[in-house]
């Protein structure tokens, strides 16, 4: 068989999350949608950093104004509800018809200082009023708290041979000792 003739063997999401989390299950398409806008994807940051999003849910639902169903997760822990109701006019005039489309953003800070340097996933989940439940989307970043070590090599030579010692900007040696 020709390989667009193949079957598909990349994973499938799982789509019972939703329900084993929150006991909703999602059917058609009455799901909340929306998007992470920032922090970017791949984003370096540290201390308390601004996380942009918006949610909207098909109607009958709607997101309670207060933002109390929308969770923001890092490494799939909870840490908090983002601030919800904000209009932007972009998102207003692109949904006209839903009930939460003049105030559709959530703004959340983040603070990133009792997270550990590294990698992590940042994601939003949000539960509209009729039950359905949905990831709104997620972001990779990298938490910097803590000073990088900045080193660099000196080159010293002598008459019989070449030696490299690697520096710490404040003037430990890391040199491999031979």
């Amino acid at each position: 068989m020709c390989s667009p003739c193949m079957p598909s063997r990349r994973t499938l999401p799982d789509r019972d999350a939703a329900w084993r989390a929150y006991g909703h299950r999602n059917t058609g398409t009455g799901a909340p949608f929306g998007t992470i806008d920032t922090l970017a994807q791949g984003a370096v940051v540290s201390g308390v950093v601004n996380n942009f999003g918006w949610v909207l849910a098909r109607q009958p639902g709607m997101i309670p104004t207060d933002g109390s169903t929308i969770t923001v997760y890092v490494d799939n822990v909870p840490v908090g509800h983002p601030s919800y109701n904000h209009y932007r006019a972009d998102v207003a005039s692109t949904f006209p018809g839903y009930r939460n489309s003049v105030g559709a953003v959530g703004h959340f800070r983040l603070d990133t200082r009792g997270i550990p340097d590294g990698v992590h996933t940042l994601s939003w989940v949000a539960v509209d009023s009729t039950g359905h439940a949905q990831g709104i989307g997620s972001r990779y970043i990298t938490v910097e708290n803590q000073p990088r070590q900045r080193s660099f090599k000196l080159a010293a030579f002598n008459s019989s041979r070449a030696e490299v010692n690697q520096v710490s900007s404040d003037g430990r040696d890391f040199s491999p000792t031979t």
